[in-house]
């Protein structure tokens, strides 16, 4: 059984694989805001309007709901919190899903170096991958990065 959805697996694997250099563009795009001069921001609710003229709170507001920002912090959270989980399960479980994550994802090694390295075949290398990649999109639905109605399509 294939995991969907699929843009959801392939996100998940990107921020694996790319999790330190997204890191850092997260950070510059924060710091890009920051040393920015903010313009003025006006918000117009209930009441009237609200000028906000604090340079340090308006810049603040565009991090806040600057959605990619958003999106990225969401996704790397994952990725942190996947990790997180997967120490804890290689305890209790005795497995090495943490040395795996490390070698096919930071490390980018090849399936078979990866089998080696761990003393496992490659069938467990699969399934492995499967029950890691399943435990991040759990994470990616709870912080709501994928609808409810996408983890019930089955392929």
């Amino acid at each position: 059984m294939r995991l969907e959805p699929s843009w959801a697996v392939k996100t998940l694997e990107h921020f694996l694989y790319n999790y330190y250099d997204e890191l850092r563009e997260l950070h510059d795009m924060k710091q890009n805001i920051i040393e920015s001069s903010p313009a003025q921001f006006e918000e117009i609710g209930g009441g009237g309007v609200s000028r906000h003229n604090s340079p340090t709170e308006l810049k603040g507001i565009k991090i806040a709901t600057n959605k990619e920002i958003v999106r990225r912090e969401k996704w790397l959270k994952v990725v942190k919190d996947l990790v997180e989980d997967m120490k804890e399960i290689d305890k209790r479980e005795n497995k090495s899903y943490t040395k795996f994550i490390q070698k096919k994802y930071f490390d980018e090694l090849g399936e078979n170096q990866i089998c080696d390295e761990l003393h496992i075949e490659h069938t467990t290398y699969h399934q492995w991958k499967k029950d890691i990649l399943r435990h991040g999109l759990m994470l990616a639905a709870a912080i709501g990065l994928i609808k409810y109605e996408e983890l019930r399509k089955i392929s």
